[in-house]
Order: structure tokens, then sequence, then C-alpha cells
């Protein structure tokens, strides 16, 4: 009689615990159902680069580049030279690796902060990653991707034919560092 009192009360605790253990795992899937997925922004970021291209700012900044160079010419210092020519070749390197490559284009996105985060509001994003950015799109592994290349384009105000060069990019896959060096090393065989 002992041995059935202590099987019914061994069963019956291992029903209580089934049970309990059900309407947590219930709990928890309704409070993961009730959390909103993140929404994280996705580009390719050698759209953004093709579309700064011509752009104002990228204008500015290579017109700046240039009148150093320049200055540092005329002063005839060959160490103010070499330095002025060096920022010039880095701001193509640059521009090169991020219009054929899949380099960030962070230093571009540096000159729209309120831009960037009225795209981020209008479309209710946590966050605006690139494409070719595996490691970042590792931790938004869960998150839905909306795809905002149109959207940055459009924020540099291109004309109508570096618009559609810019769209164009997502028509061919991007270079590799060793195909863009070797073009970047052309270039600057023929200046």
């Amino acid at each position: 009689m002992q041995l059935r009192n202590l099987f019914v009360t061994i069963i019956t605790t291992c029903l209580v615990m089934a049970t309990i253990g059900c309407e947590k795992s219930a709990r928890v899937d309704e409070s993961n159902e009730a959390q909103p997925q993140q929404r994280i922004g996705i580009y390719d970021s050698r759209c953004v680069a093709v579309a700064f291209a011509g752009n104002p700012e990228h204008e500015a900044r290579t017109a700046q580049e240039l009148a150093a160079l320049e200055a540092a010419k005329e002063e005839g210092d060959p160490e103010k030279i070499a330095a002025a020519d060096k920022i010039v070749w880095d701001s193509r390197k640059r521009l090169h690796r991020q219009g054929f490559g899949t380099a960030p284009v962070d230093d571009i996105f540096a000159f729209y902060p309120e831009q960037l985060e009225a795209i981020k509001h209008k479309h209710n994003l946590v966050a605006l990653v690139c494409q070719w950015d595996k490691q970042t799109l590792k931790t938004y592994r869960n998150a839905e991707q909306f795809d905002i290349t149109v959207d940055l384009i459009d924020m540099l105000n291109p004309n109508a034919r570096q618009r559609r060069s810019a769209l164009s990019m997502r028509d061919h896959k991007p270079l590799t560092d060793k195909q863009v060096e070797r073009m970047i090393q052309q270039e600057m065989k023929e200046h």
C-alpha cells in the first residue's frame, strides 16, 4: 500500500510539474509574440558612393584637397607636396573602393546625420546596415530587412544620370579588393 501511495505521489508530482512547465512555456511564447520585431535598413554601399560622386559635398571636399595640393606646389616644399598629394589619392582610392568594391561609406554618411535619422524614423528602423557587412548583419539575424538603397541615393540629390548610374551598380557584382587595387594602380599610372 505504501509503495502504491508513493507511486501515486510521484506521478501526481510529475503531472503538476509538467503542467507548470507548459504554462511557463506558453507565457514565454506569448511574451515573444508581444515584442515587435526589429527592422533594419539594408543598402548597397556602391550605389551610395556612385550617387555621392559629383555631389556638392563631394565636389567641395575634392576642391579643398586639390587647392591644398596646389598651395603646396606653389610653396615648393617637397614634403608638403607629397602629403597633399597623398590626401588627394587616398580620397580617390577610398571612393573607388566604395563605388566598385564593398568598402564602408561612413565618411559619406557623416555629411547627412539628420537625413539618415529621418530615413530611420520614416521606415521605423533600428539601424542602417550595409548589405556587404556580414558581421553586423549577424547581430541582427532575426530582424526584418528593408532595402533603403533608393532612399539613400535620393538623399544625395543626384542628377538623373548619376541616379541611373548609382542604381545600375546593383546589376553588377562588386569587384574584389585586388581588382579595385589594380584599377587604382592603372589610374595612378595614367596621371
